[in-house]
């Protein structure tokens, strides 16, 4: 009789341990659709998560992921001359063209 209520212990955490994490499974999918749309939220209202000097830099300076940030910015129609937060992989070992004050937004004809 003790093995049997041992056994039908297991089974009943293993029950809870199995709903437990599809709720969390269920929630998580929804905040990531959330995020998603909200995502796309901001870019139907001109916002954008775009790439900003997170330091001074200066003309010749190489970028590294340090010298880099991103944040949200209000488009404004800039959206072809702005780099996107996607894009910021592509700017590692590249050089700046001209000097940038830490924190201003980088269009892309200020990196070669």
């Amino acid at each position: 009789m003790a093995k049997l209520v041992k056994w039908l212990l297991v089974v009943l955490a293993l029950v809870l341990v199995a709903i437990a994490s599809a709720s969390v499974g269920n929630s998580i999918g929804r905040e990531q659709g959330r995020a998603l749309m909200f995502t796309d939220m901001r870019r139907r209202h001109g916002f954008a998560q775009a790439v900003f000097a997170h330091r001074d830099l200066k003309a010749g300076e190489v970028l590294t992921k340090d010298d880099l940030a991103t944040r949200d910015y209000f488009t404004d129609g800039l959206e072809e001359r702005l780099i996107l937060e996607d894009e910021w992989r592509s700017l590692i070992g590249r050089k700046m063209r001209v000097d940038l004050k830490r924190g201003s937004v980088l269009l892309k004809t200020d990196v070669q």
